[in-house]
């Protein structure tokens, strides 16, 4: 397994599962200090991922549509 994978790996574990660094860090028999960097390092590396995509542009809603949906009045 490459380390982005154990980063992202730890990463999800954290965020998905809900499970703290030191649950994380006794589950793969690591250290808590190595767990909680791997975790830094995928978050830095998500940030980076994010700023390089790109959002398409939102076009007007054709011809009134938006106004049968109560949610987007």
């Amino acid at each position: 397994m490459t380390a982005a994978r154990r980063c992202a790996g730890d990463l999800t574990l954290r965020v998905v599962g809900g499970l703290t660094a030191r649950e994380i860090a006794r589950a793969f028999l690591v250290g808590e200090e190595t767990v909680s960097q791997r975790i830094l390092r995928a978050k830095r590396g998500s940030r980076r991922q994010a700023s390089r995509m790109g959002f398409p542009r939102l076009s007007p809603a054709p011809n009134g549509w938006a106004r049968s949906w109560p949610c987007c009045t």
